[in-house]
């Protein structure tokens, strides 16, 4: 349901209908976090989007869609780390 809106989305906007390669353009677009440490010993930390390429502002203008400058940051964020034991796939009866 959801590609097949997309797909409409996309032919509208002069796209073509095949929704999974804008889509795959536009996931290109990342959201970077800048962190920095002040004199003052505090650590100030931002996540913003980089900018698209001209193809991918295109796509977008095309969609109608306008990427923020800035993303709301979360300061309890939680650290990612591994798995202190690796997970252990058991064969499913058939």
């Amino acid at each position: 349901m959801l590609w097949k809106t997309l797909g409409q989305w996309c032919k509208a906007a002069g796209l073509g209908d095949e929704p999974r390669k804008v889509l795959d353009e536009i996931a290109q677009v990342r959201a970077v976090d800048v962190v920095m440490r002040t004199r003052c010993g505090r650590t100030l930390r931002q996540r913003c989007i980089s900018n698209p390429t001209e193809h991918q502002a295109i796509l977008l203008e095309r969609l109608k869609l306008r990427l923020p400058k800035h993303l709301k940051s979360f300061e309890d964020v939680v650290t990612k780390t591994e798995p202190k034991t690796p997970l252990a796939l058991s064969p499913r009866p058939i």
